[in-house]
């Protein structure tokens, strides 16, 4: 890949891996311009609904419940908790309102820009083992 520019600089090589190397014509910030900042704005901020999931579970990890005991309160089916907390589903108005009054919000704080950090996981209460049963 050779990358030219305005710049009368001698070409500079960088080795990027070992199976490919980048000529460029200069190292000045056109270079940059044209290749490092395309590659840190692919880093994209996170769609609504995952920004929303995101702060679904930083809500529910706050309260130490899991997915299945806010479930419970809310009397959704826990998939769809999960499917919430990654954004692959659409809540509805009215499950907004059941989600807050189960995590004791107001709505609007669901809509708060969430910690992008992924919260620690909830432990769940004692529960029996389902492996084998010792005698």
């Amino acid at each position: 890949m050779f990358i030219a520019c305005s710049c009368e600089q001698p070409p500079t090589r960088l080795h990027v891996s070992k199976h490919q190397t980048l000529i460029f014509k200069c190292t000045n910030w056109c270079v940059y311009e044209l290749v490092y900042k395309k590659q840190h704005e692919a880093v994209k901020k996170p769609t609504p609904r995952v920004a929303f999931g995101l702060r679904l579970k930083e809500l529910r990890v706050a309260r130490d419940l899991t997915q299945e005991e806010l479930a419970d309160r809310t009397g959704f089916f826990r998939t769809y908790m999960s499917r919430l907390e990654t954004g692959a589903a659409n809540p509805t108005f009215d499950a907004l309102l059941v989600l807050a009054a189960a995590l004791d919000v107001a709505p609007a704080a669901l809509f708060e820009q969430p910690v992008l950090m992924a919260p620690k996981r909830a432990k769940p209460l004692s529960r029996p083992s389902r492996g084998r049963v010792s005698k």
